[in-house]
């Protein structure tokens, strides 16, 4: 009787533990899924922000000294 209870349990201790196997394997792919996701937005994101930068400097490369120094003064604060 209590060996028969005794292989009932370890049949039950079993099934829990590849139960928590299983759930354990999907929860730590999830989590590697979900990084490798974060890690593709950051960089697209990165990559976004090179070419904006790119643009905004070849925009100001296109623009004369005058110019240039006409639009400064609007966001100095000189003998304020």
């Amino acid at each position: 009787m209590i060996a028969a209870l005794w292989g009932r349990i370890y049949g039950w201790l079993a099934a829990l533990g590849a139960v928590l196997a299983v759930l354990g394997t999907a929860y730590l792919k999830g989590r590697r899924e979900g990084i490798a996701k974060m890690e593709r937005e950051q960089a697209a994101a990165r990559e976004q922000s090179a070419k904006v930068r790119k643009d905004i400097d070849d925009d100001v490369g296109k623009i004369g000294r005058d110019e240039l120094d006409r639009r400064n003064s609007r966001w100095m604060r000189d003998g304020d």
